[in-house]
C-alpha cells in the first residue's frame, strides 16, 4: 500500500492497481510525492525515483495515447456523418513574443462573432497568460489549470463569457507550479474535448517560444496561423518556428517508420541544416514509400501567415518573396492570409484593456482583420465580402456602446 502527498496531506492507501488509474487520468504523475522507504529511510520520494513505478506511467501514458486517437477517430466519424456540429480549431502562434498574438487572436475572434459565428478563444500561454485581461476581465474562477494540473475539471466548464454575445473564453492561469511541460496524451485529451464543444471556431493564443507544449498545440489544430511583422528576422523567426513544428511533427505522427527516425535522427545531428528538400531527396533515394509518408504528412494541414504592423505597401512584396523562399525550403505551401495595418490604436486598446476593433471598427486595422475573417476563415454564406464586413463593422460598433 502507498501513499501519496496531496497538497501537503497524505492520502491514501492506495494499492498500485488503484495508482495506475490515477496515472493513466494524470492524477498521480512521475512528479508525485510518494512515502517509501529510500535507502533505509521512510521519507517523500518522487514516483519517478521508484523502481516498480515507471513501467506504471510508461504503460499509462500509451494507453492514454491510444484512447485520444481513438477519440479523435470517433470526433471526425461523427462530424463526417452529421451527427456532431463541426468546429474549426486555429491555432495562433509564431514563436517570438511581441508580435501581437494575442491582440490579433482577440480581434479575430471578435470579428467571426460578429459575423454570427460562435466563437471559443483558449488562452495556451501557460507562462503568461493575458487573453482575457485583453477584454478587462478579472482574474478568473476556472481556468487550464483546472484541467491539466488539478484534474478537476472537464472543458466546458471551463467557459467563461466575454461580455460580447457568441464568444466565450477559456483563460489560462500564471505562476501555477507543474502546468508547463504538459503530458502529450493529456494535450490530445484537451483537444479532443475542445472539438466536442458546441462552436463553430475554437482559437487558441500560443504563447512564445518554440517549446513543446506550444508546438504541439500548433499541430493538433485543423489550421495553424503564422503571425510575423515586416522585418526579414521576424519572418526568420516565424519560419523557424514552422520548421521546429514540422520536424516534431515528424517525429510524432512518423514514429513507426524506422527510415524516417534513423533519417531525423540524422538531421537532428546536423541540427536541421539540410533542407526539408534535401532531407526528402536522401529518404526516397533509400525508401520512396517513407518519402511519400513526409510528404503526405507536410501537405495535410493548411498554414497560413499574418503581416502584423504594416506601414508601407512595399513591405507585402517583399514578404511575400520571402514567403516563396522559406516555403521552398520547407516543401510546404504556406499561404498569406493578408496584411494588417500598422495602427497606434491597438497599443492603447491595450492599455485601456478593450480590443481595438470594438473601439473602432472602421479603422484601416480593424477592417483588415474583418477581410481575413470574411475571405480566409470562414466558409461561403449568404452574405459576401463588403455586405458581410460592413455588416459585422455595425455589430461590433453596437457591442461596444452595450459594454460602455
Amino acid at each position: 500500500m502507498y501513499y501519496q502527498l496531496v497538497n501537503n496531506l497524505s492520502a491514501g492507501p492506495y494499492t498500485i492497481e488503484q495508482l495506475r488509474d490515477m496515472a493513466r487520468e494524470g492524477i498521480f504523475t512521475p512528479d508525485s510525492q510518494v512515502w517509501y522507504p529510500l535507502l533505509g529511510k521512510w521519507q517523500w520520494v518522487e514516483a519517478k525515483r521508484i523502481a516498480e513505478f515507471i513501467d506504471l506511467f510508461c504503460a499509462a501514458e500509451i494507453e492514454s495515447l491510444n484512447a485520444a486517437a481513438s477519440e479523435a477517430r470517433e470526433i471526425r466519424n461523427e462530424v463526417a456523418a452529421g451527427m456532431r456540429r463541426p468546429t474549426t480549431i486555429i491555432a495562433v502562434g509564431g514563436g517570438k513574443g511581441g508580435i501581437g498574438k494575442t491582440s490579433l487572436t482577440a480581434g479575430l475572434g471578435l470579428c467571426l462573432a460578429a459575423m454570427e459565428q460562435s466563437v471559443i478563444l483558449v488562452d495556451c500561454d501557460f507562462g503568461a497568460p493575458n487573453l482575457g485581461a485583453t477584454f478587462g476581465l478579472p482574474e478568473p474562477q476556472c481556468s487550464s489549470a483546472d484541467f491539466f494540473v488539478r484534474n478537476a475539471v472537464a472543458v466546458e466548464r471551463l467557459l467563461a463569457p466575454t461580455g460580447v454575445d457568441r464568444l466565450q473564453l477559456i483563460s489560462g492561469l500564471s505562476g501555477v507550479l507543474g502546468q508547463a511541460n504538459l503530458k502529450y496524451s493529456r494535450k490530445l485529451k484537451f483537444i479532443n474535448q475542445l472539438k466536442k464543444l458546441d462552436a463553430d471556431f475554437v482559437l487558441l493564443d500560443l504563447g512564445a517560444g518554440s517549446s513543446y507544449d506550444v508546438l504541439d498545440f500548433y499541430l493538433s489544430c485543423d489550421l495553424g496561423i503564422l503571425i510575423t511583422c515586416p522585418d526579414p528576422l521576424s519572418m526568420e523567426n516565424a519560419f523557424g518556428f514552422l520548421k521546429t513544428a514540422l520536424y516534431r511533427g515528424m517525429s510524432r505522427t512518423c514514429s513507426s517508420d524506422e527510415i524516417i527516425r534513423r533519417h531525423l535522427k540524422q538531421q537532428a545531428e546536423r541540427a536541421f541544416r539540410p533542407t526539408m528538400f534535401q532531407f526528402l531527396s536522401e529518404l526516397r533515394a533509400e525508401s520512396t514509400e517513407s518519402a511519400d509518408t513526409v510528404w503526405n504528412y507536410l501537405a495535410a494541414r493548411p498554414k497560413g501567415i499574418i503581416l502584423n504592423m504594416v506601414r508601407r505597401r512595399d513591405e507585402i512584396k517583399t514578404v511575400t518573396d520571402l514567403i516563396g523562399h522559406f516555403s521552398r525550403q520547407l516543401s510546404v505551401k504556406v499561404n498569406l492570409l493578408g496584411p494588417v495595418s500598422y495602427d497606434s490604436l491597438v497599443r492603447k486598446s491595450i492599455l485601456r484593456k478593450s480590443p481595438f476593433v470594438l473601439a473602432r471598427p472602421k479603422a484601416r486595422v480593424s477592417r483588415d482583420l474583418l477581410r481575413i475573417a470574411s475571405e480566409k476563415l470562414l466558409p461561403r454564406r449568404h452574405l459576401e465580402g463588403r455586405a458581410l464586413r460592413r455588416w459585422a463593422m455595425r455589430r461590433l460598433k453596437q457591442v461596444e456602446c452595450q459594454r460602455l
